[in-house]
Parts: C-alpha cells; structure tokens; sequence
C-alpha cells in the first residue's frame, strides 16, 4: 500500500489535485526519478510504483521515518473526499516501543504493505520506537472490522509480548482523532473550547471512583485532554495497548466519546461543569449518556490529578 497507492500517486502527479513536496525521501533514486518525470509531465505508473518501494527500502533499511508531514491528506487533500460525508471520522496515532529493532522493522513494514496512509515518526517509548499514525476513516468501520487502525493493533497484540513494549511513561501514548460533519462544515463558527470542556467534565466523571480511567484509558493521569486541530480533535488520553483485551476497551471508549461529542453538539452552551456522567457504563455496560454536573466534593481526597499539566483546556 505505502504512503498511499502508486495509482493514487499517479493521480496527484498528473493532476493538480496535491503535493508532492510532501513525498518523503528524495535522495533514494527512484523517488526523485519519479519527481523528475512528474516534473517533465512524463511520469508512468512503473515511475510511481517504483517510487512506493523505495520509500519502503529506506524504512526497511535505515529505519528512517516518513514524518508527520507526509501524511496522506497533505499529499492528497482530495482524500477526504472519498470518506462519507454525513458520518463522524476517527483515527489513531499510536506511539509504540519495540523490544529489537528486528521488531520495529516488521511493524513498520506490515503498517506500510498493508494500509494505505500509515505513517512513521520517532515519538514512541525506549530504544526502539516509532508513532505510527493511521488517516481517518468512517466511524462505521469501527465496528464492521474494516477500521485500518484497528486491524494494525489486532496484529500488533497479538504479537506481544516479542513486538509489543511499554515502559508506563506518562508522555507516551495512543492518541484519538475525531472529527465530526459540524467540525468540518461550521469552520471558525465551530466552538471547540466549548466541547473539550464538555468532554473534559465527562472525565472528571471518572474521579469519583478510583481506578476507572486506568481501566478505561491505561492511565489514571492522563498525559493531554483534547486539542483543537482545526477540523478535528486530538485526545492524549491512552496509554499505548500491548494486549487486545486493552484494545478492545480503547475501542468501546471511542464510539462511546463520539456519542457524548455528537450530544454536546446539540446546545450552543451548556451549563458551567456540565458533562456526561456515565461514561464508564457507556463503555461496560452499553448504557446512554446522562448529562450531570461535576461535583468534586464527590472525588476521594486521594484522587490522582486528571492530567499532568491540564494543557489543551
């Protein structure tokens, strides 16, 4: 599959539907033939997939990493395109550590074979690590089986413990991108301060029993709360799974937050503290969202603090 498809790198080369500057590793030859031939409007399919293993050479071989900007939907902005409009979209970064780098190596190489999209950076955890971030898809395929991300971490845990490390540290995590069709057809008129504190409530939720968020998010102290990126939102709340038992939680947590994001879309303001309450039987119990209000007189004294330094409010 590769960074994307060599029919789709094609399509952006021919056409001025993208940009190839964001096409990682220029020096290996076959990428910048490609470059030069997209340059001279005599690129081919051959030129194109060529220029996709390349870049698997130089990962296979040297371990470098595509980085974030070369990110599908920077190379091609019309793949949003393709995804269903009216449905909310998620996507995963994970940042992994790996016990070798034989390991690290044939994780990054069955994201890249298999999933269109995936990319590679250096955040992870240990001496042997990499984020691998997955583009979004339809919040459907979530739970019909056809999510990207989701079936990279159902090969990953399997193969833990010989693929799967991780050490605790607060700032390695899995992260959650979710945008919704008001996200992106509001713009500047879309209030995200006003849903992450919504969302933000509903985590508090959790603080009233301790242990909650370490079964539902791997941590009690998160290492970020939600950020604005724009047309979606980026929660820092995971710890990085290493078993599918985990897994599978991160995954009831993320349809169900999508649930309480959709419900605080539905009032331009909310009362002050105002979030869902029972997130954690939404998550075990498959219940519906109840709006509440934070009482942190109902926290134990010995409560873990909710996030390291509260960035992203």
């Amino acid at each position: 599959m590769g960074i994307c498809t060599p029919e789709r790198l094609l399509r952006v080369a021919a056409g001025a539907r993208g940009n190839l500057a964001y096409l990682p590793f220029y020096e290996h030859t076959a990428v910048r033939s490609f470059m030069y031939a997209a340059a001279n409007s005599t690129v081919s399919l051959a030129d194109a997939e060529r220029a996709v293993e390349g870049i698997r050479e130089i990962l296979s071989s040297r371990y470098y990493y595509t980085n974030k900007g070369g990110r599908l939907w920077n190379l091609d902005p019309t793949y949003f395109a393709d995804l269903d409009q009216t449905q909310p979209w998620i996507g995963w970064e994970f940042e992994l550590g790996y016990r070798s780098r034989d390991a690290l190596r044939e994780a990054i190489l069955y994201a890249y074979d298999n999933f269109e999209g995936a990319t590679f950076d250096c955040e992870g955890d240990g001496t042997s690590a990499v984020e691998i971030t997955f583009p979004p898809q339809e919040l459907s395929r979530l739970s019909d089986g056809t999510l990207n991300s989701d079936m990279f971490m159902q090969w990953n845990c399997a193969n833990h413990p010989r693929i799967g490390y991780n050490s605790g540290q607060s700032y390695v995590g899995t992260h959650l991108n979710v945008s919704t069709p008001a996200m992106r057809s509001a713009g500047s008129h879309y209030s995200m301060n006003r849903v992450s504190t919504f969302l933000v409530n509903t985590l508090r939720f959790l603080m009233y029993v301790n242990g909650r968020r370490l079964e539902l998010l791997g941590r009690e102290t998160l290492y970020g709360l939600c950020f604005d990126q724009g047309t979606y939102m980026e929660l820092k709340w995971f710890r990085s799974p290493t078993t599918q038992a985990r897994w599978d939680t991160y995954k009831r947590v993320a349809a169900a937050i999508v649930k309480c994001l959709l419900l605080s879309e539905t009032r331009t303001t909310w009362p002050v503290n105002t979030g869902v309450s029972n997130l954690y039987e939404m998550v075990m119990e498959d219940a519906e969202p109840v709006i509440g209000v934070v009482d942190t007189t109902l926290m134990p004294a010995n409560a873990a603090s909710l996030s390291i330094n509260d960035r992203g409010r």
